[in-house]
């Protein structure tokens, strides 16, 4: 089964071979591999004790590596894995379970992570339940330091009236929309897949490892959709803005630029705006002369 992985590890690595790989391969993967080779059991009330060793787990190693290749084949790669039953929820657990450890800077990890940010990428745009709850105005979705009442300031300096009906959430208070814990394709956008990430951030010492995490809370704080709104707000629960900061003075190009765009995308929220610029950007470590800060990041996609 390794070397099957193997295989299609190196095939993946074809464009025009990664929607057969997706369409073909993908449950096999999932069922066979993944689910039980992470330990990760849905079961009601499953309790696994057992340590994953992923330095010595092979033929996980492969498999996940053959799946971040074939995540970034576009929206309809994306969409397939996201709606894969146990795929999110299982590389997550192997994220889960390796903080802590030194499982941490492996290339499972590695992979999963960079999965992750690929799947989460266009989350609002591509998903149903995006879709089907519109990309909401930033407006009155986050209170601001001055509370609620009245007029709320949107980030393009216009007043708008507060939305009735509109969740709002305070950055301290539990998350809204939680009457059941998130499974599945909905662990992507929840806040609760924060603290992970940012644990990660600041614990890892695999640079790849760190891009895919602060590239994956770059997609998740962009935009309007109210989940976003959410994700940056959690991000000021949990303490990461000085964590992100502290990490554009890494000696690493690709890590800076993502850092750097996900601060970006976190300055949307005006309080996390106001705490950003209270701590300082430090100058980055770039080889390029014509970085000049936050502004000059350009959103990607890693794969």
């Amino acid at each position: 089964m390794t070397l099957y992985a193997g295989v299609l590890w190196n095939l993946s690595s074809c464009d025009a071979l990664k929607m057969p790989i997706i369409q073909d391969a993908l449950a096999v993967l999932t069922n066979s591999v993944i689910i039980p080779h992470s330990s990760w059991d849905s079961s009601p009330g499953h309790h696994d004790d057992r340590k994953l060793h992923l330095h010595t787990s092979q033929v996980l190693r492969n498999a996940t590596g053959c799946l971040r290749n074939v995540s970034s084949a576009g929206e309809e790669a994306r969409r397939r894995m996201r709606e894969c039953d146990g795929l999110t929820d299982a590389l997550l657990y192997v994220i889960q379970i390796s903080l802590g450890s030194s499982e941490i800077d492996s290339k499972t990890v590695e992979n999963c992570v960079c999965i992750l940010r690929n799947l989460s990428y266009r989350l609002a745009a591509e998903t149903s339940h995006g879709q089907q709850g519109g990309l909401e105005e930033l407006d009155g979705l986050l209170c601001d330091a001055n509370g609620c009442e009245g007029e709320s300031s949107g980030c393009w300096g216009k007043k708008k009236k507060k939305k009735k009906g509109v969740d709002q959430w305070d950055g301290v208070s539990p998350f809204p929309d939680t009457a059941e814990p998130p499974k599945g394709v909905q662990m992507l956008w929840h806040p609760t897949i924060v603290k992970p990430y940012l644990t990660l951030l600041s614990e890892c010492s695999n640079p790849d490892t760190l891009e895919g995490a602060a590239g994956a809370l770059q997609n998740l704080a962009a935009g309007s959709w109210k989940w976003s709104v959410y994700i940056r707000a959690a991000v000021r629960k949990e303490k990461g803005l000085p964590i992100l900061v502290e990490l554009l003075r890494i000696d690493n190009d690709k890590v800076v630029c993502a850092v750097a765009t996900a601060l970006r995308n976190m300055a949307l929220d005006i309080r996390n705006k106001e705490l950003i610029e209270q701590q300082g950007i430090p100058s980055p470590k770039l080889n390029t002369p014509s970085y000049y800060g936050l502004a000059d990041a350009q959103q990607q996609i890693k794969g």
